[in-house]
C-alpha cells in the first residue's frame, strides 16, 4: 500500500491521525472504523506517515473531493493501470484472485444474503466496475447499480455420503478461488454457497485485487456481517453512505501526482 492509498482509506472512513509529543501515531477519529488490517498498514507505513504528518507541505495536498460523474469513462489509479496490464498480459489470471471461505452452521437464508450483495455492490462503485482499454489507455466504467444482476452461486451437495463429501467440497473452494475474473464485463465480487446439510454449508466471497486489498476484504466481511443481522431482523441498513469512492481517490491521484509533484515523488 502507498501513502496516498492510505490517506484515501483514512479520508473515506474519516479517520483522523496525529503525534503525540515522542512523535507516535495516534487516532484522534473514529477509532471505531479501524480494521486489524489497516492498523497494521499503517505500522507499516509509519516513517511515511510520521514524516507527513510533521511536514507542512501536507497542507499544499489537495483534498480528496467527489469528481463528476457525467462522463461515462473514468481515469484509474495508478495500481488498477498495472494490475490491469498484467491481468491483459496473461490473458485472464486468478493470480491476484482475493477469496475468503468459512464455515456456515444454522439455517441460511439466501434471499437475504443476495439482498446483503446487493446493498454492498451498490453502495462501493469499485464492486460493479469494469475495465477497458480505450485509444491507448485503460479506463474504467462505473456501471449503474439498475444494471448490476447479482447472482449467488449455489452448490448443493447434501445428496453425497460423508466419505466423498470432503473431497467435493475442497473442489467447489479450489474452482471458485482458480477463477479469472473477467475485468471488462464482470463485478469484481462474487460469491458462492456450497449446501452440505439442512444447516451447513461453506461461504466463499472472491474479490480481484484491483478492487480491494486485505483492508477492503475486512470492510465487506464485517459489512456481510452487519447488514445479514439487520436485514433479518426486517430493519434497514445502518451503514452511511460513502462521501467518496475508489474512482475519486483515482481521479485525486491522477491530479495530485502530476508534474513536479510526480517527479518529487519518482526521486523520492
Amino acid at each position: 500500500m502507498t501513502l496516498e492509498e492510505m490517506l484515501f482509506k483514512l479520508a473515506q472512513f474519516k479517520i483522523k491521525l496525529a503525534l503525540d509529543d515522542d512523535k507516535n501515531i495516534k487516532v484522534v477519529g473514529n477509532k471505531e472504523k479501524l480494521t486489524k488490517q489497516l492498523v497494521i498498514d499503517i505500522k507499516t507505513l509509519k516513517f511515511e506517515l510520521v514524516k507527513w504528518l510533521e511536514d507542512d507541505s501536507q497542507k499544499k495536498i489537495p483534498t480528496i473531493k467527489k469528481y463528476d460523474r457525467a462522463g461515462s469513462e473514468v481515469s484509474t489509479s495508478f495500481a488498477q493501470q498495472r494490475l490491469w496490464f498484467i491481468d491483459n498480459l496473461n490473458e485472464g489470471s486468478p493470480e491476484y484472485n482475493m477469496p475468503v471461505a468459512f464455515k456456515v452452521k444454522g439455517n441460511l437464508n439466501l434471499e437475504l444474503v443476495t439482498r446483503v450483495f446487493d446493498t454492498i455492490i451498490e453502495r462501493h462503485e469499485v464492486l460493479r466496475t469494469t475495465y477497458q482499454e480505450h485509444n491507448g489507455q485503460v479506463v474504467q466504467f462505473i456501471r449503474n447499480y439498475a444494471d448490476v444482476n447479482f447472482q449467488l452461486e449455489l452448490v448443493d451437495l447434501t445428496h453425497l455420503t460423508s466419505e466423498t463429501l470432503s473431497a467435493q467440497v475442497k473442489q467447489q473452494v479450489e474452482a471458485d478461488i482458480f477463477r479469472p475474473f473477467d475485468l471488462a464485463s464482470d463485478l469484481m465480487v462474487r460469491a458462492r454457497y456450497v449446501k452440505t446439510g439442512p444447516e451447513a454449508g461453506v461461504m466463499i466471497f472472491n474479490m480481484h485485487h484491483i478492487a480491494s486489498d486485505g483492508w477492503s476484504m475486512q470492510v465487506l466481511t464485517k459489512e456481510f456481517f452487519v447488514l445479514y443481522e439487520v436485514f433479518s431482523q426486517g430493519q434497514q441498513s445502518p451503514l452511511p453512505a460513502l462521501e467518496i469512492q475508489y474512482a475519486d481517490y483515482a481521479q485525486w491521484q491522477r491530479k495530485y501526482l502530476a508534474g513536479e509533484e510526480l517527479e518529487s515523488q519518482l526521486a523520492y
